[in-house]
């Protein structure tokens, strides 16, 4: 994932850490944990690693005609990028099932304070009229610009 800015991660420990092994384990939990872990201990971005996947169509395959979109609400600003007049655009990739519904969002460019949160947010709720391939309705992966502007 690339990011415009750096990010800084503050983990509160119950003790110190001893060594570096020590370290690299407690960063292994919080970056990467296992599959046994239950999906909210996973950082939002890296949520849908582990959904289960349909079979979804890129756009640009064959006879394949792109969702529409019927109802898109505006995510909100955060509190913190509207304080720093922040803008930009945040880009998730998405698959839109064969109902028409969001089924599996990922971060593909992050805009940091609080805005990608608040994009997945707002995009996971739109809704379209499905794609299809061959006149049928089918799963469809493509990806989703939301721009934060101050006007």
């Amino acid at each position: 994932m690339k990011l415009s800015k750096p990010v800084r991660v503050e983990i509160k420990l119950a003790q110190p850490i001893q060594s570096p092994d020590q370290a690299e384990a407690v960063l292994d939990r919080v970056f990467f944990p296992g599959t046994e872990a239950p999906k909210h201990a996973y950082l939002e971005f890296r949520r849908s690693d582990f959904a289960a996947n349909e079979h979804a169509y890129r756009f640009n395959e064959g006879a394949v005609k792109v969702p529409r979109a019927i109802f898109t609400p505006e995510p909100a600003y955060s509190e913190e990028a509207r304080r720093e007049r922040f803008q930009g655009i945040v880009v998730l990739n998405v698959v839109v099932d064969k109902a028409g519904n969001i089924s599996r969002i990922k971060l593909v460019r992050s805009l940091g304070h609080g805005l990608d949160q608040k994009a997945m947010e707002k995009v996971s709720i739109w809704h379209f009229d499905p794609g299809t391939h061959n006149g049928e309705p089918v799963a469809i992966e493509m990806n989703i610009e939301v721009s934060f502007r101050l006007y």
